[in-house]
């Protein structure tokens, strides 16, 4: 998929095999969803490794500009999680985050 816009959002991250079947339906219902519905994101995918790795999850987020998560829209929704946000984020191990152009 090529990249259409100039903005780029990558996360990685781990989570205990417990918490994985909860932590995938939160991920594909509820965040990913919100995360596209601000404006100036584009698209998202999501990856799973299939070997072992320190960071088997990966997701991509495609925006407008790198401006988009300094924007409004954004800092409402990174700083109003919902319960369930919470709870999974908790819940990951060895995460990494990373903007890029």
């Amino acid at each position: 998929m090529p990249i259409a816009g100039t903005g780029m959002l990558l996360t990685s991250m781990d989570i205990d095999p417990e918490h994985e079947a909860e932590f995938n339906r939160w991920y594909d219902r509820e965040h990913m969803q919100e995360r596209v519905a601000i404006p100036g994101f584009q698209s998202a995918r999501r990856f799973k490794a299939i070997g072992d790795c320190a960071r088997p999850y990966l997701a991509l987020y495609y925006t407008d500009t790198l401006e988009v998560f300094r924007s409004q829209p954004y800092a409402q929704a990174f700083n109003n999680q919902t319960q369930w946000s919470l709870d999974n984020f908790k819940r990951m191990r060895v995460g990494l985050r990373a903007e890029d152009l």
